[in-house]
């Protein structure tokens, strides 16, 4: 991989300009994270609520938690209870007072969702992070206490994503909803954040625009007022060469996230030559990019020799040149130099360069004795931002025998689909790069019943009970250990799933950008630009 190529920071910041960057599309559904927190939705929501809620991700080491709207917290000694001494400086964008009970109100709704008569809001399909949620108690001096029905030693760890913004405020939400409109997203109550930037408009299809808070309640290390730049216009660009035009003639200052507009080796090579120093890049690992198995559809997927053959069959270092254009790595369930990952697993099979032959020889032999020498059809929505791996994994599978049937769909349509039963295979779920611990990627493992937008689609209990393991250890070793025990399960053993490869997301900047730092892992950290400032 490459190394970053983040500028200096020199110089004292500067206040004022509009930063504008390029976004994939307009935030679906309204803006609510709660609903997708994907980067059409994150990228735009960091700015208006901020990164995380009450802890987030630390700035320098996003490993490493951080106060957010709360100020400090403790937990008991079995870990079953965490309280928060919340912040008393933050505002609303309205100007209301941020209070403990705005956030007790978010956390409940996103786990438990809302029933008002026969009106239903159904949890976030990320609930389980925050789990097993028992209650949230609002105390005496700005405090709120969380208490969980089990241990949970790394919970602040798994909940500071900065995925989960509070973008549903209280004072505008809970009436409403108490008379039936459950389903009220930001958009309607005018997108109401906390973040530095306040929301100023949105012209569907162009762009989303925000604006300079001047109350916002956070200061830099040297204590000067944050944000600095007056505002961020991101503009809504239509493909991955628009944006690179948009660049070249001066109307972005910084490129798309998603995949599809992370730039490959080539059109860096292009940027270069154009440009030279008046361009800077950042280079983050992104997405891991799976092949997700459908086990409860009626079907060839149901049998564990039929998804062995597949996994063993597809060329995963192919993936990287054909997918990504150059910038990505292999992995697991996690990254390979995270030290919960099995250090042998360039040896296992399907991984294994030098075993490539026998693989495949193996694979047409586990068909065969599947009862499927000629092969079968897979089906599947391809979500259209991933449509470059949904045709590597067609071509992959159709050298085997097996058809490969795809349908582009755009972002809400797959978000309805995500969660039922009809795909065979889903060729784009996967988690961000760069996750510290295990428990980060229980949502996309968890049993249909549990997250039924889960991208392994399984009822295999075993999978809930590595995972009750992995919460309630707190020595290392033993976590290691129990994980390493779950990855060849989901991997080799039950093959819940094809890792294809880590992408690492190569996005332009123009050198006048200063302040942003790439994080280590997942591009939605450090993206409030509260610290970023022009220089110019």
């Amino acid at each position: 991989m490459p190394a970053p190529s983040v500028p200096a920071a020199t110089g004292e910041p500067k206040y004022g300009g509009t930063l504008i960057l390029g976004h994939r599309q307009d935030p679906p559904l309204g803006f609510d994270t709660m609903r997708y927190s994907g980067v059409s939705t994150i990228q735009v929501a960091a700015s208006i609520w901020g990164n995380g809620h009450l802890v987030k991700p630390c700035r320098e080491n996003i490993f490493n938690v951080c106060p957010g709207l709360a100020e400090s917290w403790e937990h008991n000694d079995d870990f079953t209870q965490w309280t928060f001494k919340v912040r008393d400086n933050v505002l609303w964008h309205d100007g209301t007072r941020m209070v403990p009970e705005d956030i007790k109100f978010w956390l409940e709704l996103f786990v438990n969702g809302v029933e008002v008569g026969d009106k239903k809001r159904g949890p976030s399909p990320a609930r389980l992070d925050f789990e097993p949620l028992e209650s949230v108690e609002v105390l005496p001096g700005n405090q709120l206490r969380i208490t969980l029905s089990s241990p949970r030693p790394q919970y602040l760890q798994v909940v500071s994503r900065p995925h989960y913004v509070v973008a549903h405020p209280r004072h505008l939400m809970e009436s409403r909803i108490r008379q039936g409109e459950v389903g009220i997203a930001p958009l309607d109550v005018g997108v109401v954040g906390m973040g530095p930037f306040v929301f100023d408009r949105f012209d569907k299809g162009s762009r989303v625009s925000v604006r300079r808070y001047d109350n916002y309640w956070e200061k830099d290390e040297a204590g000067r007022q944050l944000p600095f730049m007056d505002g961020i216009d991101f503009a809504m660009v239509g493909s991955p060469s628009a944006m690179d035009a948009a660049v070249r003639v001066g109307r972005l200052d910084g490129g798309a996230r998603g995949p599809g507009y992370h730039l490959s080796s080539e059109r860096q090579k292009s940027y270069d030559k154009d440009f030279g120093d008046d361009v800077w890049y950042a280079e983050v690992r992104f997405f891991n990019w799976c092949c997700w198995f459908n086990t409860l559809k009626e079907g060839p997927l149901q049998d564990v020799r039929v998804r062995k053959a597949l996994s063993l069959w597809v060329d995963k270092r192919e993936a990287i040149p054909s997918v990504l254009g150059g910038f990505g790595y292999l992995r697991t369930l996690l990254d390979p130099d995270n030290p919960y990952t099995s250090p042998d697993f360039l040896e296992w099979p399907g991984y294994n360069k030098d075993t490539r032959a026998a693989d495949q020889a193996e694979a047409k032999r586990l068909l065969a004795e599947a009862g499927y020498p000629d092969g079968f059809e897979l089906y599947e929505n391809c979500w259209r931002v991933a449509q470059s791996a949904c045709e590597f994994l067609a071509g992959q599978f159709t050298t085997l025998g097996v058809n490969f049937n795809l349908k582009l769909v755009d972002t809400g349509t797959r978000q309805v689909t995500a969660a039922t039963l009809d795909n065979d295979i889903d060729s784009a779920s996967g988690w961000q790069g760069g996750f510290a611990i295990p428990e980060m990627i229980i949502q996309n493992l968890a049993r249909y019943s549990e997250n039924k937008r889960a991208a392994a689609k399984h009822e295999d209990p075993r999978i809930g009970e590595y995972f009750e393991e992995l919460h309630t250890a707190v020595d290392l070793q033993k976590r290691i250990e129990v994980f390493r025990e779950l990855e060849r399960y989901v991997i080799l053993e039950q093959v819940y799933n094809i890792p294809l490869l880590g992408e690492l997301a190569v996005t332009p900047y123009r050198s006048y950008v200063k302040g942003y730092l790439p994080p280590a892992g997942d591009v939605n950290n450090n993206y409030n630009h509260a610290r970023t400032w022009l220089d110019k």
